[in-house]
């Protein structure tokens, strides 16, 4: 079905799925004033996709049980290869209830649904939690990239020989062979320096720990991935935080 508006599609669906780019997206698309929760009645469900803050999901998934939505967050992992082969992984917080009436949805573009919580937030914690996991992944292979180039080889060549072993990994096979200058860019958000992590302050003595790294990395690739591809920058990024100078973008 075609709708011109979110709330055309409440109208029409017990069950409506969101995936947007960020929180204030979700809460336009849901709550604005064409919002598909002005469409949608008590007992219906909506199963949020996208990937946003645990804090405000908390909070609307309030304003939804107000008015006898029931939310699930699920946001999902496995990039746009995972959604065109159907084969996320998808980390649910919400209801038991409201989950299993929602998996077989799920099952359809999903190969793993793990129920991490009954409080809103949960799945957008578990999310926060792979994203670190994903982005040191990305400073490992920066570093080794690092280390090829260093020894002039050939970067391409180097990665066909490591991946099918035991350094093989999602992010170094669907990523560190692409010199995509957009794909990885879409992966993370820019974070303003208002919200660098307490622990990573300038002046605490841990901006070159593992996780600040990881901040920085991500903070910095949105802004230079989209200038001079994956490969290229992840190797000028780890270079500039192995020496200890800025990666801003």
């Amino acid at each position: 079905m075609w709708s011109t508006a979110p709330r055309e599609v409440g109208l029409e669906s017990d069950i409506v799925f969101v995936c947007v780019s960020d929180t204030p997206d979700v809460e336009e698309v849901v709550f604005g004033d064409h919002g598909v929760i002005h469409g949608m009645t008590h007992g219906d469900i909506l199963v949020d996709h996208s990937t946003i803050s645990p804090v405000a999901t908390k909070d609307l998934a309030i304003r939804a049980a107000e008015l006898g939505v029931d939310w699930v967050d699920a946001p999902v992992s496995g990039g746009s290869e995972g959604a065109v082969n159907g084969t996320l992984a998808v980390m649910v917080g919400g209801s038991s209830d409201a989950v299993e009436k929602t998996r077989p949805f799920m099952d359809s573009y999903s190969k793993s649904i793990v129920h991490v919580g009954v409080e809103p937030g949960s799945g957008q914690m578990v999310k926060a939690v792979n994203q670190v996991l994903v982005v040191l992944n990305q400073l490992a292979v920066s570093e080794a990239l690092l280390l090829a180039q260093a020894a002039e080889l050939d970067l391409h060549k180097t990665l066909e020989a490591v991946e099918g072993g035991a350094a093989g990994s999602w992010m170094l096979s669907n990523r560190g062979t692409t010199d995509d200058r957009t794909r990885l860019a879409t992966r993370f958000h820019h974070r303003s320096p208002a919200e660098r992590p307490p622990a990573c302050s300038r002046g605490s003595g841990r901006t070159r720990s593992s996780p600040c790294q990881a901040w920085l990395l991500s903070s910095s690739f949105i802004g230079h991935s989209r200038r001079g591809g994956w490969v290229r920058t992840a190797i000028m990024l780890s270079s500039r935080l192995s020496k200890g100078w800025p990666v801003s973008n």
